[in-house]
């Protein structure tokens, strides 16, 4: 079962890409944060895992690799490269036009 990290610029469909992987296919989603209310490496928040660095999340999902994970949260070049090395990580680029990519960001401004 692969851990799939979804790539590309903002508004190009990596988030509904995700929602649909963990809706259909049973991907548990990974958020990657640097803030200091998480006080521990790991946590769960009833929709996904979060964990404090990306090194955290490579042990934890070396140690679990059978299980499906996604995350669309970004990484260092540094952080890439340990995840590229493990048979089981699939690197996926999101892409859009640029006039979709537009129009997504100016509906995302609208509804919030």
């Amino acid at each position: 079962m692969p851990t799939l990290i979804l790539l590309g610029p903002r508004c190009s469909g990596k988030n509904t890409v995700a929602d649909f992987l963990v809706t259909e296919e049973g991907y548990e989603r990974v958020r990657i944060t640097s803030s200091s209310w998480a006080s521990t490496s790991k946590q769960h928040d009833g929709d996904s895992l979060i964990f404090t660095t990306a090194n955290d999340f490579l042990d934890y999902a070396t140690l679990n690799w059978r299980k499906r994970y996604v995350t669309t949260d970004r990484m260092s070049r540094r952080d890439l490269d340990g995840f590229v090395k493990r048979p089981w990580v699939l690197l996926v680029g999101c892409e859009a036009r640029t006039t979709w990519r537009w129009q997504r960001r100016n509906e995302m401004y609208v509804e919030a």
